[in-house]
């Protein structure tokens, strides 16, 4: 398999380096992800009174786990200035040559037409890492709380 290689994700000017999952919500169609943001003030951390929720239509796979026990990531290429290993820790990425998706054409459920429509998406938090294959980026919008 070629190396996972992780790129910095920024798709909105309020995104805050750190979130905390409010809800995670799968349809037959899409899948919402809302986050709390947070802000780093006075060496604590505080809420800014913002949610931010990411509408994925149509997702190819999601898969969450424990943030911890991703050494697969945590050891992974970060090519961008601006990656998950800096502080503060930015918490949306983009994951190049995925498990995930290695894991999905393994199973058969991808061919090749659609591994190079479909791009993996990840949230850390907290407590979780979310990958999301998707063929497009997900709407966004950010809410007072």
């Amino acid at each position: 398999m070629k190396e996972q290689i992780i790129h910095r994700w920024n798709p909105h000017e309020e995104i805050t380096p750190y979130i905390s999952l409010n809800e995670m919500k799968q349809t037959h169609f899409d899948l919402l992800l809302s986050f709390t943001l947070f802000k780093m003030s006075n060496y604590n951390i505080k809420r800014t009174g913002k949610i931010a929720t990411f509408k994925f239509k149509n997702p190819f796979a999601v898969r969450y786990s424990i943030e911890n026990d991703r050494i697969d990531l945590i050891k992974a290429k970060h090519i961008d200035n601006g990656s998950i290993i800096e502080k503060p820790i930015w918490p949306l990425f983009i994951i190049e040559n995925s498990t995930l998706l290695k894991w999905q054409k393994d199973l058969g459920a991808i061919v090749e037409y659609d591994e190079q429509r479909l791009t993996c998406y990840a949230f850390t938090e907290e407590e979780y890492l979310i990958e999301i294959l998707c063929e497009k980026e997900p709407q966004i919008q950010i809410e007072n709380e």
